[in-house]
């Protein structure tokens, strides 16, 4: 598992995802940017950066496998709001 970047007092560095970009580059690799905020101020003026990755079509199926997995389990656990009238 990756190690993650901590401060000082461990808590771990989160930068909120604000979007996505992906390329295809020479027939056969992706440029994936990932968009993100560096800081709550910059994230609240709207301003992104980007981290190009270049991924293997196999890593990319895996990783949405990945993503689709872990998103259905939290969504299927977040508890349903029901209204009362």
């Amino acid at each position: 598992m990756a190690e993650f970047k901590t401060d000082e007092i461990g808590n771990v560095i989160l930068k909120p995802m604000t979007g996505w970009e992906m390329r295809h580059v020479a027939g056969m690799l992706m440029i994936l940017g990932i968009e993100y905020s560096d800081s709550p101020e910059e994230l609240e003026k709207g301003l992104s950066r980007t981290l190009p990755l270049v991924v293997q079509p196999a890593l990319a199926l895996d990783f949405a496998e990945a993503l689709k997995r872990e998103a259905s389990k939290l969504l299927a656990a977040t508890p349903k709001c029901t209204s009362l009238q």
